[in-house]
């Protein structure tokens, strides 16, 4: 019997012991504030160089377009939640972005406050993301600013206090660019930006890129005498010979 009862002791300090170990326990002056978990990540890849929307081609049928260089910007959702207890009031609290390490603070545009609704213990917010002056990748990172005057939250769990994006903005020559040389001429990463920008197409190889070479050579035209400062440095051949003919 004592050594039933003594067992018992053992086994219950033993729970004891890894429910401390295993169940975090926060000890703040105000509710804490944190991102919450949506596709499974703190962290996305953003490219703005292929972003699409659903329209119709010619011939009316259903179409993934490309906004190609059009897109300046674009609004991102992210999800929040707080450590501790929903209010019968909105509370604000305050998103920063970080610069050092390679992360650009410029690329996104944050509002003064987001808010948490009353009686919610998550929500989600919306940043916009902005578009480089030049090509390339680039990082952003987002946090949470406890000392900002007027927020109503301190710190979340520290694993889920950062957000980052990593920002795309390029155009990589397509393996079989060099099939089509005959209707596009040369490739250059601006030539092809201009491509998608006008057709809203992606390349492709079985494109009938002889319909499209008339508008492409009209739209340089169109864009360099409007911006004579800066013209495009590429041109197209006069082609407009239907692809199925070669």
């Amino acid at each position: 019997m004592k050594r039933l009862i003594y067992m018992s002791i053992v086994l219950f300090f033993t729970a004891l012991s890894c429910a401390k170990e295993e169940i975090p326990v926060y000890d703040l002056g105000k509710d804490g504030i944190q991102f919450e978990y949506g596709d499974g990540e703190f962290s996305q890849q953003f490219d703005f160089s292929f972003q699409s929307y659903e329209g119709e081609d010619e011939w009316g049928y259903p179409m993934t377009k490309y906004y190609g260089d059009s897109i300046q910007e674009k609004k991102i959702q992210l999800l929040v939640s707080i450590v501790g207890w929903s209010s019968d009031k909105e509370r604000k609290f305050k998103i920063k972005a970080e610069g050092g390490d390679g992360y650009d603070p410029t690329l996104v545009a944050l509002d003064e406050f987001y808010t948490i609704r009353s009686g919610r213990y998550t929500d989600t917010i919306e940043i916009t993301l902005l578009r480089p002056s030049q090509r390339g990748r680039y990082k952003v990172k987002l946090t949470f600013d406890p000392e900002a005057t007027g927020t109503d939250f301190d710190l979340g769990a520290e694993e889920k206090l950062e957000y980052t994006f990593d920002i795309v903005d390029r155009y990589p020559k397509p393996s079989d660019w060099d099939g089509r040389i005959a209707w596009l001429g040369e490739y250059s990463e601006e030539k092809y930006a201009f491509i998608v920008t006008v057709t809203n197409m992606k390349y492709g190889y079985y494109v009938d890129w002889g319909m499209y070479n008339q508008l492409l050579r009209e739209e340089l035209d169109k864009y360099n005498s409007e911006n004579p400062a800066n013209p495009k440095n590429f041109s197209f051949p006069i082609n407009t010979d239907s692809i199925w003919w070669y």
